[in-house]
């Protein structure tokens, strides 16, 4: 997925056998995957213009545990932001750390709040709008 000020990456090889990713700006940055890989520890760090950021996972795995951010915050809407390899947790919103309290209660609301809006949705009339043509044929979807 592209954003704006997405810039393409020059992939490095390290002499202590990493390997890195870097934009025109020389800041950690690839779209398609791991900016920072070491492969001897089985470890990856997902980077968007210097800061690590991942939308679909962990931004840090390694056998010391995962961690979620966002915009070089720790962050996860859905559980823990950083899960130890020894089986700690620990939960962020937007580098603020919570504790599993706090997050259970925040996530409980947001859940209700999901709720009731499609429940909401169910009860309404809505109108579908009929789709628009594709402009070109390499767009059309599969068939």
């Amino acid at each position: 997925m592209k954003h704006d000020g997405d810039t393409a990456s020059v992939m490095t090889f390290l002499p202590d056998g990493s390997i890195e990713w870097r934009n025109k700006e020389g800041k950690y940055h690839r779209e398609d995957g791991p900016a920072r890989e070491w492969p001897a520890q089985g470890a990856r760090a997902w980077y968007r213009n210097g800061k690590l950021h991942r939308d679909d996972g962990p931004a840090m795995e390694g056998p010391l545990g995962k961690s979620w951010h966002r915009n070089g915050k720790r962050h996860r809407e859905d559980g823990p932001a950083v899960e130890h390899a020894d089986g700690k947790k620990e939960w962020y919103r937007q580098g603020k750390e919570l504790t599993a309290a706090e997050f259970a209660a925040m996530r409980e609301k947001e859940l209700a709040e999901i709720g009731d809006a499609f429940k909401t949705g169910l009860t309404k009339k809505i109108t579908v709008a009929r789709p628009r043509p594709l402009k070109n044929s390499s767009q059309r979807p599969p068939s």
